[in-house]
C-alpha cells in the first residue's frame, strides 16, 4: 500500500514537473520546498542565477499579478542566490562589459559599446555571455546541499 503511494507520487510530481516549467522560478522554489521536492527547488534556483537582471525586490516582494508574496524568498537565501549568479556572471566590472571585445582583440583598441551592445566604431555588436549553466548548477548544489539532501525526490 505504502509503495503504491510513493509510486502516485512520483507520476504526480512528474506531471507537476512540466507545468512548473511554464511558472516563474520562485513559485517552483516555494512549491519544492512545501512538498519537499528538491528538483523543483533546484531548478528555480538555477533559474533564478541564469536570470540577466535578477534583482532584490522581486526575489524579496514578488508583483501580485506574477505571484503572491508568500513565493518571497528568505535573506539568506537571497544572499546565497546572488553570491552564486556573481561567481557566474561573464564580468563584475561593468566597464569591462561594456568595452568591444573584437576593437579589443582584433586592433588592441578600447572601444566602448552603447547600452545595446553595439560599437560605433566597428558596427559589431557585443552580446553579454550567458552564464555558465553547468557552473550554475554545481554552485547550487553545493551551497544549498543541505536543503536538497531533506527534500525527498
Amino acid at each position: 500500500m505504502i509503495h503504491m503511494l510513493f509510486q502516485v507520487r512520483e507520476k504526480a510530481i512528474n506531471r507537476l514537473t512540466v507545468l512548473l516549467e511554464e511558472k516563474p522560478p520562485l513559485e517552483s522554489v516555494y512549491f519544492g520546498r512545501t512538498y519537499s521536492v528538491a528538483k523543483w527547488i533546484r531548478n528555480g534556483f538555477i533559474k533564478l542565477c541564469t536570470k540577466e537582471s535578477l534583482t532584490f525586490k522581486e526575489l524579496r516582494e514578488p508583483e501580485e499579478e506574477e505571484s503572491s508574496s508568500h513565493f518571497a524568498l528568505d535573506w539568506k537565501t537571497i544572499a546565497t542566490l546572488f553570491y552564486i549568479q556573481k561567481q557566474v556572471l561573464p564580468t563584475s566590472n561593468p566597464t569591462q562589459a561594456r568595452i568591444c571585445t573584437y576593437c579589443q582583440s582584433q586592433w588592441g583598441y578600447a572601444k566602448y559599446v552603447n547600452d545595446n551592445g553595439y560599437c560605433e566604431y566597428c558596427g559589431q555588436t557585443n552580446a553579454p555571455e550567458p552564464p555558465k549553466t553547468a557552473l550554475v548548477e554545481e554552485l547550487v548544489d553545493e551551497h544549498f546541499r543541505e536543503e536538497l539532501s531533506t527534500a525527498t525526490v
